[in-house]
């Protein structure tokens, strides 16, 4: 699998996607999703996985940098 070029991760990166954390992305993507009518608008999302996957509040900074 190749990296991604320097060019794709700088367009990413302006767009500031995930400088909020994985929690507020998957809302903000629920949310337009169901403006864009792909999702029924009463869709909700199934509790986080902290077993799995810590909420984005509960990292340390240098852990947010990974």
């Amino acid at each position: 699998m190749a990296d991604p070029s320097k060019e794709w991760v700088d367009r990413i990166g302006a767009m500031k996607l995930f400088d909020g954390g994985w929690n507020a992305l998957q809302a903000t993507i629920l949310e337009n999703q169901k403006k864009l009518g792909i999702i029924p608008e009463d869709t909700t999302l199934e509790p986080w996985p902290t077993g799995i996957l810590p909420d984005w509040d509960t990292l340390s900074d240098e852990e947010r940098k990974l």
